[in-house]
């Protein structure tokens, strides 16, 4: 059997929509915390902060001690593209390569969604990083389309706890004890963790005898029903931050005119191409509700 790049070109364009959305919203931090769809460049997030007061029920008149308050947040998002190209003895030798994993049974998938899948889930753990790492003012065109969680809140106040690498068990203690009651109140707190602390913090339950966690399930803090969730996006911060889901959302415009997920072949450059354009962005509603754990 001979490659046949038309059929890469037609499961892009049968593919298109399913395809956008793996792009969008298959980042692992992005398909827990809450969705903000429709923004095209950006959005208020509008908040309502209620206070309730107590009358006297057996006084006479109308007692409006109670309040609620109106505030905005704006979320902005980043139009982020991705482009390919290949030669056509580049793309022989990938195909020949799936055809060898296909003889030896290590591989079932066609061949077009195969090698599309190799790219999605390379822009799903580039979109993972940049939504913690995400910095407008970085140098690295990977983190600089919008800001993540780490520079928004470190521009806000909040609940702050000492991340030690040598003992991420007490890191992790002193994470969740900071954690305000507002939060539990909101509900589904989670504490997330790069995947380099929570191998450690792993080997440190075992070594503690805690054997509070199954490989491959989701993990508790011990004692608690919080879970902690490792992500890629946290890697190599030494940052593990805390708090509600629903205080944390995430933004785009699955059905924008200007996305695209695109495979065709360019005859005036004699090489296959591919065009992937989707916006994203993050934001806090309540920044005092989250804590970040940094070492000192």
């Amino acid at each position: 059997m001979a490659l046949n790049l038309s059929k890469l070109t037609a499961y892009t364009q049968e593919q298109r929509v399913p395809l956008i959305h793996e792009i969008v919203l298959k980042a692992k931090t992005a398909n827990m915390i809450q969705w903000q769809p429709d923004i095209k460049t950006s959005a208020k997030l509008n908040l309502l902060n209620t206070n309730v007061s107590f009358g006297d029920g057996l006084a006479c008149g109308f007692d409006d001690k109670s309040t609620q308050e109106v505030s905005q947040r704006t979320l902005e998002t980043g139009v982020i593209k991705v482009e390919m190209k290949w030669c056509a003895r580049e793309m022989a030798k990938y195909w020949m390569q799936h055809e060898i994993r296909i003889n030896a049974n290590e591989d079932t998938l066609p061949f077009e969604e195969d090698f599309i899948n190799g790219i999605v889930a390379d822009v799903n753990a580039k979109v993972e990083k940049a939504i913690w790492q995400g910095d407008k003012s970085s140098e690295d065109v990977n983190l600089n389309k919008f800001n993540g969680f780490l520079k928004i809140l470190s521009a806000e106040t909040t609940p702050t706890a000492t991340v030690d690498p040598a003992k991420v068990y007490d890191s992790v203690m002193a994470v969740y004890s900071a954690i305000p009651q507002k939060a539990f109140d909101r509900g589904d707190v989670v504490v997330f963790i790069g995947e380099d602390l929570y191998r450690k913090y792993i080997m440190e339950l075992v070594a503690k005898n805690l054997y509070h966690y199954a490989p491959g399930e989701e993990n508790y803090i011990p004692g608690t029903t919080t879970p902690i969730v490792p992500v890629g996006g946290l890697n190599g911060t030494n940052k593990i931050v805390a708090g509600s889901l629903r205080n944390m959302f995430y933004g785009f415009d699955e059905q924008g005119a200007d996305n695209d997920f695109k495979f065709w072949y360019s005859a005036d450059n004699d090489d296959y191409r591919l065009r992937i354009v989707f916006n994203a962005g993050v934001q806090v509603a309540y920044p005092d509700e989250i804590v970040v754990g940094a070492t000192a």
